[in-house]
């Protein structure tokens, strides 16, 4: 007979009860906080210096000569502008260039080297206008709206012969224009003029740079440098360094606008009808007298002392 072996069985206490039963949640863990972002700060730069120019290695006097002088306008410029309006471009153009072809053509008459006529064009639809509901008038901007076309021909004259300036602005007015500018008078100066300037103004600095050191018990000694753009006396060495270009006066031209005196009240007869061109202009000319522009030199001049 075959002898039975019996095995215990051992159940855990509280299973079935432990695996019904819900978990516990797990404890957050606690997080440190991150650290301020703080940004990146740069220090300023430092202001930028000139490196020291050979003329510093022994005492010298930098001294700038100003010179100032009132020279009359030698150069005008004005411009004139005349408006053709028709149903198509082709009539407004020519409507437009009716008074430009023989003003352009008295303007020739005075001479190329006088007088420079530059024209522009500009073309303009006119488009039908309704109202809205806000009782405002609006254009109507379809290909299909069209009512006419604004052509405007512009001639700018520019007058290097003040002694024509009269005659040419009385032309151009006497075409019947339908705006114009005033006069715009400039200032030119030639080669000669500057020489002349700046000339003057290197002895100014001479005599400047003499008074100091005469004040302060030193004599002047040989040029060491002449700097005609000015900027060898306005550099600073030890400090922030001057821009170049800084503290100069540009003498080639000057600029200056003039209104116009009417000798007569009589506006010119539309263009084709009575006189001629020539004859409606001399009969009402205008007084055109160009104006004193002021015009700066300087020159840095440096000298040893002794």
């Amino acid at each position: 007979m075959r002898a039975l072996i019996l095995i215990p069985l051992v159940l855990a206490t509280g299973g079935a009860e432990a695996a019904a039963r819900p978990k516990p949640k797990p404890k957050p863990v606690a997080v440190a906080p991150a650290a301020p972002v703080v940004p990146e700060l740069k220090a300023a730069p430092q202001p930028r210096t000139e490196s020291a120019p050979w003329w510093v290695d022994r005492p010298i006097i930098p001294q700038t000569g100003v010179v100032q002088e009132e020279i009359e306008a030698n150069r005008a410029s004005f411009s004139g502008s005349f408006l053709g309006t028709a149903k198509t471009v082709e009539q407004a153009q020519a409507l437009a260039m009716k008074p430009v072809a023989p003003l352009t053509e008295a303007l020739r008459k005075l001479g190329a080297d006088k007088v420079r006529v530059t024209t522009s064009f500009f073309m303009r639809a006119r488009y039908q206008q309704y109202k809205n509901k806000d009782g405002t008038k609006v254009e109507d901007q379809r290909g299909d709206k069209i009512e006419a076309y604004d052509a405007t021909i512009t001639l700018t004259v520019d007058v290097t012969e003040l002694s024509v300036l009269e005659r040419a602005y009385a032309l151009v007015l006497a075409a019947g224009p339908s705006g114009s500018t005033p006069v715009s008078f400039s200032l030119q100066t030639d080669n000669a003029t500057k020489a002349r300037l700046f000339s003057a103004a290197v002895a100014d600095a001479r005599a400047r740079a003499e008074v100091a050191a005469q004040i302060n018990g030193l004599g002047l000694g040989p040029v060491r440098l002449i700097d005609s753009t000015g900027r060898a006396c306005t550099a600073n060495i030890l400090g922030r360094a001057t821009p170049v270009g800084a503290g100069r006066d540009d003498d080639d031209q000057v600029t200056q606008s003039s209104m116009m005196m009417k000798k007569k009240a009589a506006s010119p007869p539309p263009p084709g009808m009575g006189p001629s061109l020539e004859a409606r202009a001399a009969a009402n000319a205008f007084i055109q007298s160009p104006p004193l522009i002021r015009v700066t030199t300087k020159a840095c001049v440096i000298y040893d002392l002794k």
